[in-house]
């Protein structure tokens, strides 16, 4: 496997990670505010943060191994989670943002 190759697996699973702590923090912001989910916001902002958590240690591990990662490639794969990620991130900020207005 090369250094690319180990690269693109582990900011894919450090974006998988993100991705999961954003659907979390999106599943608890409804559970926020639905009366039949009582008590399910606490479930969810635990899984959000201990995702983060795990994707910020996914993160270390790449600069222990890979200290010069800024001079490799992402792929294609990684590339369509970065985008995913974006959009979960746009979504659950316009989703905070409006209960703030409301």
């Amino acid at each position: 496997m090369t250094k690319t190759e180990i690269y693109n697996k582990m900011k894919q699973a450090y974006y998988t990670l993100n991705i999961e702590a954003v659907q979390a923090r999106i599943w608890a912001h409804h559970a926020s505010n639905s009366d039949w989910l009582d008590g399910v916001y606490t479930d969810w902002e635990e899984t959000a943060h201990r995702k983060e958590t795990e994707s910020q240690g996914v993160f270390n591990a790449m600069m222990d191994i890979l200290p010069n990662w800024v001079n490799y490639n992402i792929d294609d794969d990684t590339g369509a989670l970065v985008d995913k990620l974006s959009e979960l991130r746009a979504e659950l900020k316009q989703l905070t943002t409006l209960g703030e207005v409301a």
